[in-house]
């Protein structure tokens, strides 16, 4: 991960003490709803392999059966660290600002496409190539981690032909979709550029899965994504049984129904609060987070954390020498709380936002209402 700022305590470990609004995991009560909901879909034996299988058609349509391999993941984080770590590491590129694990693991001068937040928000992007031809670039396209803004179906579009015509081989980071019923509305790189995308999904944000577990697709007769997959992680078989029982179950339509119901509603809820203060953000079209602009993203983390609320300043998701926005920004997680401590965190936010001086937010109009 990039290096942090702010002032975080740290534990008797040494390391930093996470705070609610820091990350987007998932609060403990969430975890106990979703166990409960594996005793009701009730035990026995599950071809897990078969459930995924089942899941891929029902999200992509029975096609990416032929053009992908699937199979279960130790968590998407695990196997981005994995994909990363298996091509020289100034080959290593990224649409940017990307999540702070790909952030961290990208070198100084990584081949990148920037993207600014001035317009404020991605949808309007257009692709700029990187000016060396990496060998492996990471794409975050919808409710991308941390604007919580999707990129176009024009730039993927764009981005699908430079791999198509270079050879580059495409990662394809998508956490979120599926857990809102409009997801579809944006395409996925991998029906754009089957043959050189491999795709990660993410129980653990689309269901809130208390264990990290995700699910790659393997683009199939692609060399270079054959070599990355021999020595993939792949999850303990014990860990898949009681997800396999949810999925062959009519379980996981009520889990994902529920957390976007929950998103939906603390998204619209931050959104309303900066507007009350005027405060500038970027409109969410989805995720577990949100993007606060601000002039002050360093001094603001230190606040918001001296303050016991959280949030991560842009310098997480950059590595340290790209090219950074414009409009420094504040990513707030929204996920990593309880329902009873989320009342006093939104009132925290306010009281601490509403008193701040006015170059913490000072740019002038923004098209967020």
């Amino acid at each position: 991960m990039a290096a942090t700022s702010g002032n975080n305590s740290t534990d008797w470990t040494g390391e930093p003490v996470r705070l609610p609004m820091d990350l987007c995991d998932n609060a403990p009560d969430w975890h106990r709803w979703v166990v409960q909901q594996v005793g009701a879909a009730g035990g026995g034996a599950r071809d897990a392999n078969a459930a995924l299988r089942a899941f891929v058609v029902e999200r992509f349509g029975p096609g990416v059966l032929d053009t992908h391999d699937w199979a279960y993941t130790p968590g998407s984080g695990r196997m981005l660290d994995h994909l990363l770590g298996s091509v020289p590491r100034a080959q290593r590129g990224a649409v940017l600002p990307t999540y702070q694990r790909v952030a961290g693991a990208l070198p100084d001068g990584a081949p990148v496409t920037s993207i600014d937040v001035a317009a404020p928000d991605w949808s309007r992007a257009r692709f700029t190539p990187p000016t060396q031809k990496p060998g492996l670039f990471v794409v975050n396209a919808l409710h991308a981690n941390p604007l919580a803004s999707s990129l176009s179906p024009g730039f993927l579009t764009d981005v699908a032909g430079y791999a198509r015509s270079t050879g580059l081989l495409l990662v394809e980071d998508d956490p979120f979709r599926g857990i809102g019923p409009r997801d579809d509305r944006w395409p996925t790189l991998l029906s754009l550029h089957p043959q050189g995308t491999v795709y990660l999904g993410s129980w653990t944000k689309v269901l809130g899965w208390p264990v990290k577990i995700g699910f790659v697709g393997w683009p199939r007769g692609c060399r270079s994504a054959e070599k990355l997959r021999a020595a993939a992680p792949t999850p303990e078989a014990s860990a898949l049984v009681d997800l396999a029982a949810v999925l062959t179950t009519d379980r996981a339509v009520g889990i994902r129904r529920r957390r976007d119901a929950l998103l939906t509603s603390r998204r619209a809820a931050v959104a309303a609060l900066l507007r009350t203060l005027d405060w500038p953000f970027v409109p969410p079209s989805g995720g577990a987070h949100l993007a606060l602009l601000t002039g002050q993203d360093v001094r603001l983390r230190n606040i918001l954390a001296a303050e016991r609320i959280g949030g991560l300043d842009a310098a997480h998701f950059y590595p340290r020498s790209a090219p950074r926005t414009s409009r420094p920004f504040l990513r707030l997680g929204l996920s990593n709380v309880t329902e009873q401590e989320w009342d006093d965190l939104m009132a925290a936010l306010e009281r601490v936002l509403a008193h701040l001086e006015a170059d913490f937010r000072d740019f002038g109009s923004v098209d967020d209402r």
